[in-house]
């Protein structure tokens, strides 16, 4: 069963023509998949409309059912955006343990048990001893992992995931990335997540999903391309570009003026 099918899918704003259009996508479980595009092709359009944030027309299923209440999609799918809507003072382990709001009953208090698993999450994500830190005190990067693990905390089939890594340093970065891989992977978690760094999209990511101008251009199963067909798909949407393997990883390169006209 796909973890994310769209058919036809298009998403957009009131009062404008779709953002996203027509696209056909399918996601499988365990695979994680980057959205890569300019600015302004709709890769954060196309996330907010899966899970139901916005306006949008067509067929979205996420783990095989078309999403409902909100209750119901929160235990399917959760959320990391590019920037947290928390504005008000709470302790950082109360963040995390949000998470388990769709899952608990009405004014029930999350247990012992469940307290520690989100403190090993905190301890996951690099933010073990801030448990009772005001949240607001954070920064942008650490406010990022928090929020990481509130999306563990949720425990879904489903990981979306707006540019995590824009507020962070080299390290937590990879970091980020590598706990949503060996997390998610080990649990045959679903992951779509778009971002601008297209090396550390093909570090991380099992499949890049090309996004142009509001519709998909490419999709890429990495395990099986080569530099020829990498290089080739993400000159569509990064002109003057080439793809090198080297350390076990591809790399994309500006290419020289020389080398870009001959």
């Amino acid at each position: 069963m796909a973890m994310i099918e769209l058919r036809q899918f298009s998403a957009g704003y009131p009062g404008r023509d779709w953002t996203v259009r027509n696209v056909d996508l399918t996601i499988q479980p365990g695979e994680t998949v980057g959205l890569i595009g300019p600015n302004g092709s709709g890769k954060t359009t196309l996330i907010r409309g899966i899970c139901s944030r916005i306006p949008s027309s067509g067929i979205c299923r996420l783990a095989g059912e078309t999403p409902g209440s909100a209750k119901a999609l929160a235990q399917t799918v959760s959320m990391i955006p590019q920037r947290t809507s928390i504005l008000f003072s709470i302790p950082v382990l109360d963040v995390v343990l949000m998470g388990l709001n769709s899952r608990l009953p009405l004014l029930a208090q999350p247990s012992a048990a469940q307290r520690q698993a989100a403190r090993d999450l905190l301890r996951q994500v690099g933010m073990d001893g801030r448990e009772e830190q005001d949240f607001l005190t954070l920064s942008e990067g650490q406010k990022q992992l928090v929020i990481l693990a509130r999306a563990l905390m949720q425990d879904t089939p489903v990981l979306l995931l707006d540019e995590p890594d824009s507020a962070l340093d080299y390290n937590n970065k990879h970091l980020l990335l590598d706990t949503v891989r060996s997390l998610c992977g080990n649990r045959e978690r679903t992951v779509l997540l778009t971002m601008h760094d297209v090396n550390l999209a093909m570090q991380y990511c099992t499949r890049l999903v090309l996004l142009k101008g509001g519709e998909l251009c490419g999709d890429l199963r990495l395990a099986e391309a080569d530099a020829e067909s990498l290089s080739s798909a993400l000159r569509q949407i990064y002109p003057g570009t080439h793809v090198i393997r080297a350390g076990g990883h591809w790399i994309m390169l500006k290419e020289e003026p020389s080398c870009a006209n001959r």
